[in-house]
């Protein structure tokens, strides 16, 4: 929540100070984890967050947040090959046996790969299909499953989208996807994971 290569008071933080009734009372809880992935970010709602039963969450989203950052002891890819089968295993999302052909190659890159981030990189690169399915799995999914469980918990989720520096509008494209997807799920439209979402061929930055 502090941001990167910003001031305090540019921060979000340092919006919310602003913008705030000083004569109000409030407590703001800074949960944010520098490095974690979009499905990381749900689980840290779902077991850190709702708990505290709070009336509104912010939530950042950057097109870094596709993946972990790299961690020595590899907990994080371990996380991410139970996500992974979680999914394999929940017959509502009804993928291809393409999609799930993909989504086994995924499994077995980060059980293997020396780096995460290169290898699901080079998985996005061989084609849109699989691109697409790498968006769907870490990022489309892990938000529509933040919105169910905010719109069960009574909780306001205000998703923020902090545009890069570069790939502005394919960046614009996964933007206004996610909305419509959010949008969908605060409607309770069925099956509104299943989309694939825009076609995003690039390479992202490595997170340090």
């Amino acid at each position: 929540m502090w941001g990167s290569g910003v001031t305090r008071e540019n921060s979000i933080l340092g919006f919310l100070e602003q913008k705030l009734d000083p004569k109000g009372s409030y407590e703001i809880v800074n949960a944010a984890v520098v490095g974690y992935s979009t499905y990381q970010e749900l689980l840290n709602l779902q077991q850190n967050i709702v708990p505290l039963k709070p009336n509104i969450v912010l939530v950042n989203f950057c097109e870094n947040d596709l993946l972990p950052t790299e961690d020595p002891f590899k907990n994080a890819r371990q996380i991410h090959v139970q996500y992974l089968n979680h999914l394999l295993e929940d017959r509502n999302l009804k993928f291809t046996p393409q999609e799930e052909s993909g989504i086994k190659d995924l499994i077995r890159t980060f059980q293997s790969a020396e780096l995460v981030w290169p290898a699901v990189n080079k998985f996005q690169e061989q084609s849109p299909d699989q691109s697409d399915l790498a968006w769907k799995v870490f990022v489309l999914i892990p938000m529509a499953r933040m919105a169910e469980l905010s719109k069960k918990a009574g909780i306001r989720l205000i998703y923020l989208f902090i545009p890069p520096r570069g790939h502005s509008v394919l960046y614009a494209q996964a933007v206004e996807q996610l909305k419509k997807l959010l949008t969908e799920k605060r409607r309770g439209v069925p099956g509104s994971t299943s989309s694939a979402g825009p076609r995003l061929q690039r390479s992202y930055n490595h997170k340090k």
